[in-house]
């Protein structure tokens, strides 16, 4: 059953705490991030009448990744029913794993719902949710998940929001709205510092009211040390994807095409410079978009004595 399941010492307070309403769970390959959110979920929808959304950026990686964790989760525990229990009475007191479409029913009515956001249509129509678990959340567009905080709003029991991501270059939006936040100036405000999170693997920030928990491959006691030596080994190739992937800092997840890339904020400085490179070192770059991408037409120049390359106008369409 569910109490006889071993538990990673770094994640023992975190399945259990439902204290805040935003949860950022973040760390490196292997950690047991995504596993352990499963389970607290699992426990969660066990103990109290619940429906739960679990969405990723697409929803055909749901089916081999979350929707698998749960069951295995379940099978451990002896309490997942497939269709192939033949007792009636054993099988009142299982969680019914339905396949098409995906949910999980729990014999208190709780359900565990799995939707991807590539088709926000199917999210609009769900009702009654009150957690939400966004895997790999850095994958989705901001705008989705400021839709879905708009949409979830439950009245009577309390709302969560579990984000859980593998953290990537800095420029994406979890790290603007979670930890540094850039401003279209280039000022830079610091909502929560990741090294102090690096530091003590788990706080809560009195600011924001977010709970961060912050993980490696260390704190994951049932992986193999094979698997630890291949994050090692990455290094040696790819030293910006080895601190992702074995340390879970942020950073570039493989190389970078702009490593220096700054917002300038001397606007007048900028501006002279511009003016001063001759017009044969200026050019014109336009990105045709498909589907929901846009269309980008750059202004740009380069100073070809200091190799730097100016952007000074933008148009998205």
């Amino acid at each position: 059953m569910l109490s006889n399941i071993q538990v990673a010492g770094a994640f023992q307070s975190y399945i259990t705490d439902w204290d805040y309403e935003t949860y950022m769970i973040f760390g490196g390959y292997g950690s047991g991030k995504s596993h352990n959110t499963a389970l607290k979920i699992v426990l969660k929808a066990w103990a109290e009448k619940r429906t739960v959304l679990v969405a990723r950026a697409v929803f055909d990686t749901l089916r081999d990744s979350c929707f698998a964790l749960f069951k295995e989760i379940l099978t451990k525990a002896d309490l997942l029913d497939e269709g192939n229990r033949g007792n009636k009475k054993e099988k009142s007191k299982l969680v019914v794993a339905v396949n098409s479409p995906m949910e999980l029913r729990f014999p208190n009515g709780s359900r565990i719902i799995f939707r991807g956001l590539d088709n926000y249509e199917r999210i609009k129509s769900i009702h009654g949710v009150s957690i939400v678990w966004v895997e790999e959340c850095a994958e989705i567009k901001y705008d989705s998940y400021m839709e879905l905080l708009g949409r979830i709003r439950e009245p009577g029991v309390t709302l969560h929001f579990i984000l859980t991501c593998n953290p990537v270059g800095r420029e994406n939006w979890v790290y603007n709205m979670f930890f540094v936040h850039t401003d279209e100036n280039g000022n830079e405000e610091v909502i929560q510092s990741p090294e102090e999170i690096y530091k003590r693997k788990r706080l809560v920030n009195r600011r924001n009211g977010v709970y961060y928990h912050h993980s490696t491959v260390d704190d994951n006691p049932f992986i193999n040390k094979s698997y630890k030596e291949r994050l090692e080994g990455i290094k040696q190739f790819d030293k910006p994807l080895w601190l992702v992937a074995r340390w879970g800092r942020f950073g570039a997840n493989g190389l970078r095409v702009l490593p220096n890339f700054r917002i300038a904020t001397d606007a007048q400085n900028f501006v002279n410079k511009v003016r001063s490179i001759s017009a044969s070192n200026h050019y014109f770059g336009l990105d045709f978009g498909f589907e929901t991408s846009y269309n980008a037409l750059i202004s740009c120049c380069v100073d070809v004595e200091n190799n730097d390359l100016y952007v000074y106008d933008e148009v998205y369409i």
